[in-house]
């Protein structure tokens, strides 16, 4: 028998002569190995398993279809043993390789997601520690770094909120204390304001009168005993007293109409909220024409909110860019920052639109007294809704 490093292979007839070997004078003669001999001939079994110089050898045989010969295959067991050693080697080997892999993916993956998920958790804990200054390093446009700068925009939003309502409440004690300041004894000037008109009557000067006692009105609800809240119908009257006045300075220059729905006319709303749009028509809109300036001032429902329209044929805020300037500009944002601190988001002011002059229109919450209160009591706040 012949042995190659894998084993030998050969073809037997039925009583035992080599038919086909790589050695060539083994063919025709019988297998030198009678154990093997016996077995192809005689065994009803596949496979074998003897001893024989070389070690021990596993025997596979195999019949040829058509034929009466059989195909035997001798291989020796040590070689098939390496061969799974070597096999069990690789396995090894690619498992060790994919660990090492895995580990340096998990480092990879730490680093890159888990390491700044960590951060953006502790920003997160510092801002809710009350640090507005926590910022996250973003680093990368995948969904955490997405998620980091949407943090960083939230605590902007928050610093300019905190600064705009900071900045707010300083203003509004500011103006608080500057009106303790120039405050005069109020039943004073009353009763002088009454002397004068009284006067004035006796000297049988009825329009002066009048105009005193138009003035004396506008005074009283000024100071209205501290309280920054009138009734919708109360701040029309004052327009109306602030109106005429003006009507006696500019004569037939000026000329205005007050409408009102009847359901609105309880709504509470912020005092003296209408004279500064009103006093910036006449002063930026309607002080130098020569003809007839008009002013139009319409109060109505709309929905759960009042819309107060303040519309003039005066210059207008220009038709380039549809933006107030100057006194104006100021006007209004005084106006913006007190109806926020009055009802927060739901009362804006508006600029429109309008060919003949200037519209602007002020939006705020129908409220009444009744529900000013009871918000007052839910919230606990004076000057909110």
């Amino acid at each position: 028998m012949l042995h190659c490093s894998r084993g030998s292979y050969f073809i037997m007839s039925e009583n035992g002569n080599v038919i086909i070997h790589k050695d060539q004078t083994m063919v025709g003669k019988k297998y030198p190995d009678e154990e093997v001999s016996e077995f192809v001939a005689t065994s009803d079994h596949t496979t074998m398993s003897y001893k024989a110089d070389h070690g021990t050898h596993l025997v596979v045989k195999r019949p040829i279809n058509g034929t009466p010969w059989v195909s035997v295959a001798i291989v020796n067991d040590d070689e098939v043993v390496g061969e799974l050693y070597r096999v069990r080697a690789l396995i090894l080997d690619m498992i060790l390789l994919l660990l090492l892999l895995g580990i340096v993916a998990f480092i990879g993956f730490y680093y890159f997601n888990i390491k700044r998920i960590s951060e953006l958790t502790k920003q997160t804990k510092q801002l809710e520690n009350g640090n507005f200054a926590a910022n996250v390093k973003v680093t990368s446009k995948d969904e955490i770094g997405i998620l980091g700068m949407r943090f960083n925009n939230m605590v902007r939003t928050i610093q300019e909120y905190i600064n705009r309502e900071y900045k707010l409440k300083i203003k509004q004690k500011e103006t608080e204390l500057k009106a303790l300041q120039n405050q005069i004894d109020p039943h004073f000037l009353y009763n002088t304001l009454d002397m004068i008109r009284w006067t004035a009557r006796i000297e049988q000067a009825q329009e002066t009168g009048q105009l005193i006692e138009r003035m004396s009105k506008m005074f009283r609800m000024n100071l209205n005993r501290g309280r920054a809240w009138v009734r919708l119908e109360e701040e029309l009257s004052y327009i109306q007293n602030y109106l005429e006045l003006q009507k006696k300075r500019l004569g037939e220059r000026l000329s205005f109409t007050i409408y009102s729905e009847d359901e609105i006319k309880n709504a509470i709303v912020v005092k003296q909220l209408l004279q500064p749009l009103v006093e910036n028509s006449i002063v930026h809109g309607l002080q130098n024409r020569k003809d007839t300036g008009n002013i139009i001032i319409r109060c109505y429902l709309h929905g759960q909110h009042i819309w107060l329209d303040v519309l003039d044929n005066g210059v207008g805020f220009g038709k380039t860019e549809n933006k107030p300037s100057g006194g104006s500009g100021f006007a209004l944002t005084n106006l913006r920052d007190r109806l926020y601190l009055a009802f927060g988001n739901g009362a804006n002011v508006n600029i429109l639109d309008y060919e003949d002059g200037a519209w602007v229109r002020v939006q705020i919450p129908f409220v009444t007294e009744e529900d000013k209160l009871r918000i007052k009591e839910e919230s606990g706040e004076e000057n909110v809704l």
